[in-house]
């Protein structure tokens, strides 16, 4: 596990490992030059428990210098 991803997960876990929203496969964090895979969502369906708990982790990536963004990836 990547430090962001590390990062992602904690953030999740203290905000109460809720599941609130669509049920999405692929959501990760981007780089937004290369569109590459930069860390993995932790595990939750919902896509808004997602997104609500990302902010740490890009805010880590943002320091190490990559213009990282969040991908919702699909409906499920």
């Amino acid at each position: 596990m990547n430090k962001a991803t590390e990062i992602w997960y904690d953030e999740w876990v203290k905000q109460g490992k809720t599941d609130v929203g669509s049920c999405c496969g692929g959501k990760c964090i981007r780089d937004r030059r290369t569109n590459i895979v930069l860390a993995s969502s932790p595990p939750v369906q919902g896509n808004i428990s997602a997104s609500r708990s990302v902010q740490p982790a890009l805010d880590h990536l943002a320091e190490l210098g990559y213009d990282a963004y969040y991908d919702d990836g699909w409906m499920d």
